[in-house]
């Protein structure tokens, strides 16, 4: 159940939400700290609106993926095309590690941008060597991996939780538990 006041004309309008009767505009908060009396001279009646718990709770769930998104962005560069990157370079950063350092950086710059195109671009602006390109991608890699964990393990645990509620006011509490990992 959620609160709505009805206006004279007929209109439904939610506290927190700006309105205007008869050319005078009302605040937001209008309708959270007017007394009963107030309310009445405004021909303004409060009532209690029965809320589709199945919506409710899908509109939730899709605002825990939109959030999940949010707290990934705090991290990592946003875009599909850079999530592409990312795992090109990953990639590539275990075929350097796997040929060891020596190998990796006896490579003649044509090799290794013949070779690894995604990784070799870091050298010379993120790290000295494709070796030391690779380490540093792989060490992003594992820390990312560990922030990545906490998001999916909050969006998951969040919308568990949104879906074992039994009602409207659980499930806007189960949403707004829910704690982001933050860098």
């Amino acid at each position: 159940m959620a609160e709505v006041y009805t206006l004279a004309d007929g209109r439904k309008i939610k506290p927190g939400v700006p309105f205007e009767i008869n050319g005078l505009a009302y605040q937001g908060n209008f309708l959270n700290v007017a007394t009963a009396e107030e309310l009445n001279a405004h021909h303004i009646t409060k009532d209690v609106e029965q809320v589709d718990i199945g919506a409710l709770k899908a509109q939730l769930m899709l605002r825990v993926d939109v959030d999940a998104e949010s707290a990934r962005q705090r991290f990592i560069t946003p875009g599909a095309g850079q999530a592409m990157t990312y795992i090109e370079k990953h990639n590539q950063a275990n075929a350097v590690h796997e040929m060891g350092q020596q190998a990796a950086n006896a490579l003649s710059e044509q090799d290794r941008n013949q070779m690894f195109p995604t990784l070799s671009a870091s050298v010379g602006i993120e790290a000295a060597t494709l070796w030391d390109a690779a380490l540093l991608v792989i060490a992003r890699y594992e820390a990312w991996a560990t922030i990545s964990h906490s998001i999916e393990r909050a969006k998951l645990g969040g919308k568990k939780a949104i879906s074992d509620a039994s009602d409207a006011a659980a499930a806007q509490a189960a949403y707004e538990a829910i704690i982001w990992p933050q860098p």
